[in-house]
């Protein structure tokens, strides 16, 4: 993030600041680990951590992850809820288990984990939802989806990813 101020500036900050105050803030790295990677002394990113607010925008930065996240995690749990409602009443799924799939790929985004296969993953905490609240709702999923489900959804998401 350019620093006000500092547009002209050269030296240390200028070539390695920004990268080293994503490391910090975005990537939760320490000072220990970030002089580890980058040529700078630890004084330096202790220096800049104060001179420059790290601190702060790393709270800032985690804060709104954790918001971010803890309003993903309500749409998810509030879209399984809604899903058992419609295998109650013999409605469709295929779109609820699509926006699960979407939901639940955010979820490990923001949880830094691959998405690789986040459907099967999906499919997985779904069944393991609807088990423990209507065991007869799995029942009837499992019979809907055919046994090419999976596959399709792995095809779907290697045409996602080109």
């Amino acid at each position: 993030m350019p620093r006000k101020g500092n547009s002209g500036r050269q030296g240390k900050y200028h070539e390695w600041g920004e990268i080293a105050e994503r490391m910090y803030v975005e990537e939760g790295k320490t000072v220990k680990e970030i002089n580890a990677e980058l040529p700078l002394s630890k004084a330096t990113l202790n220096n800049w951590i104060k001179r420059y607010g790290w601190r702060e925008e790393k709270r800032r930065f985690i804060t709104t992850k954790m918001s971010k996240k803890k309003k993903i995690e309500e749409a998810f749990y509030s879209e399984l809820d809604r899903m058992v409602n419609d295998v109650r009443e013999g409605r469709e799924i295929n779109t609820r288990v699509d926006t699960l799939s979407k939901l639940h790929k955010v979820r490990l985004y923001l949880a830094n984990v691959d998405y690789v296969g986040a459907t099967i993953v999906v499919m997985r905490d779904l069944a393991e939802f609807l088990f423990k609240r209507d065991k007869v709702g799995v029942l009837k999923i499992i019979k809907d989806l055919t046994p090419g489900f999976i596959e399709a959804q792995q095809k779907k998401y290697r045409e996602d990813r080109v």
